[in-house]
């Protein structure tokens, strides 16, 4: 069921490599989701994703996410019962990023929440 969102915490840019990142959640994965269990073997042996797949695997890696094309590792997450939007998001001299996103989860993920504040601070320059 969809419902409202609230995050607020801090995005530590990080060295990481998408592709990289993705092979690696492959070859630790043993959870339960059998479409990635009947696709890890063929991928592993051929190292056969494209970029659309990579995307994919990615996004089930929850404590990265992507920005502008950069790795970030997702800090102090924290969700509460909101309600309008809201799409807030500071750049620190460490080159950390604090966000806070409130959203209708039905109609925006959380990435896309974070890409729609990063626009904004980048509009603002």
């Amino acid at each position: 069921m969809s419902d409202y969102e609230m995050h607020k915490g801090s995005l530590r840019p990080t060295d990481l490599v998408k592709d990289e990142m993705v092979y690696e959640y492959l070859r630790n994965y043993n959870g339960n989701n059998k479409w990635i269990l009947n696709d890890k073997k063929r991928v592993l042996d051929n190292k056969s994703l494209d970029e659309g797949a990579i995307n994919e695997y990615f996004y089930d890696i929850e404590e990265y996410t992507e920005i502008n094309g950069k790795i970030y590792k997702i800090d102090e997450n924290y969700c509460d019962d909101p309600d309008p939007d809201i799409f807030q998001m500071s750049e620190n001299p460490d080159g950390s990023l604090d966000y806070l996103v409130r959203f209708y989860n039905g109609g925006c993920s959380f990435g896309e929440a974070l890409d729609i504040a990063y626009k904004k601070i980048k509009n603002r320059d």
